[in-house]
């Protein structure tokens, strides 16, 4: 009975908590944001997603201080923690923190005074490898909005705040609607294929010395139906991030092989 009982509490614990840290873990995390936090409390509360580039610590310093570094932002998130706020482990490196300040200007100088402890007082980040824990903040001013979209707009602003440099970034209006039409590209990647709005077209090669045609390269286009036609460059990365470009090149491939064939085949060399 015992032994049962204490079975049943670890796989509990295990169920809300990241071992290691003894953080809440992202399925809990996302409960609490969903069910925990009222509507009424909701302008008030900011979420922060912390985090780093994993693969540039893991190069430089390794798994183990990789492990060593993320039990010193939990300790470190804890410690700052106030009542009434919670800290989550979402991965290895990438953390949560949802805080509540009645004061934009509060947040700001609460976020900045973090941001600040976590990197010169860690005793493992060396700032010659430019490997910094950087922070993207998003005041939860919408009532209706669900957590994981809470989440993926804090961890778009991280993303923002580290390619700019930044040692935080607060999520604006301007780059929340953004990521809005970014975030609906993505999901409209896949059944833009099936609705046949890639556009194939071939780009021919001229050998300029006999000015005929020696070969041609196939391309595609997004005839979108509220954008317009798009370019690779705006939207080859929304189907990398998407999964979904291995369905683009098996679209073009076919393309490709079907022009073969009416054409009769790929041509002998000369």
């Amino acid at each position: 009975g015992k032994r049962y009982l204490a079975l049943r509490k670890q796989v509990r614990y295990g169920e809300m908590y990241d071992i290691k840290t003894g953080l809440y873990n992202r399925s809990y995390f996302m409960y609490l944001l969903d069910k925990k936090i009222s509507m009424e409390s909701k302008p008030i509360c900011y979420l922060a997603h912390v985090s780093l580039d994993p693969e540039r610590m893991r190069r430089y310093y390794g798994k183990d201080q990789a492990e060593k570094l993320a039990l010193y932002v939990a300790k470190t998130l804890q410690a700052t923690a106030e009542r009434g706020e919670y800290c989550a482990r979402l991965n290895d490196l990438s953390f949560a923190y949802l805080m509540r300040c009645v004061k934009p200007e509060i947040a700001e100088a609460r976020i900045d005074a973090l941001v600040r402890r976590l990197n010169a007082e860690n005793g493992i980040l060396n700032e010659d490898y430019q490997v910094e824990l950087r922070a993207g903040v998003y005041h939860c001013t919408r009532f209706y909005e669900e957590g994981y979209r809470i989440l993926d707009v804090a961890a778009e602003t991280y993303a923002r705040a580290q390619r700019n440099d930044l040692p935080y970034l607060f999520a604006t209006d301007d780059m929340i609607h953004a990521e809005d039409r970014y975030s609906r590209m993505q999901r409209e990647t896949a059944q833009a294929i099936k609705n046949g709005e890639i556009l194939y077209y071939l780009q021919y090669i001229v050998n300029v010395k006999t000015n005929q045609v020696c070969g041609a390269e196939a391309i595609s286009r997004w005839e979108h139906p509220r954008e317009g036609l798009l370019m690779p460059g705006d939207y080859i990365a929304l189907m990398q991030q998407a999964n979904t470009i291995s369905l683009l090149d098996y679209h073009i491939f076919e393309k490709t092989c079907k022009q073969l064939e009416q054409w009769g085949g790929v041509p002998d060399k000369k």
